[in-house]
């Protein structure tokens, strides 16, 4: 079994890419009490948020905005859904 994904549009690399922005974090201290204990033990867990805001122009093409989160490029690790799908394929062989 062999899965491919390709997309015909590319990604706008205009788009404001800004490294730890501010954004993920103002929102977790907005939900303060949802968040205290993840904004108190950041380097412990190793938390790293990568979130991209889709916006559409008027011409209805997306606008891509990355904004991170306490990201490491030294300590970054690959999330969990992207290493089940080739182990559950080495698993049914």
């Amino acid at each position: 079994m062999v899965l491919f994904a390709c997309s015909t549009t590319k990604r706008n690399t205009a788009a404001t890419v800004s490294i730890n922005s501010d954004l993920i974090k103002n929102l977790m201290k907005q939900n303060s009490p949802l968040f205290d204990s993840v904004l108190s033990n950041i380097d412990q867990n190793r938390l790293q948020i990568i979130y991209t805001q889709i916006d559409r122009k008027k011409n209805g093409k997306p606008l891509f905005t990355d904004h991170y989160f306490n990201v490491n490029d030294s300590s970054y690790f690959y999330p969990a859904s992207t290493v089940k799908l080739p182990v559950a394929i080495l698993a049914l062989q």
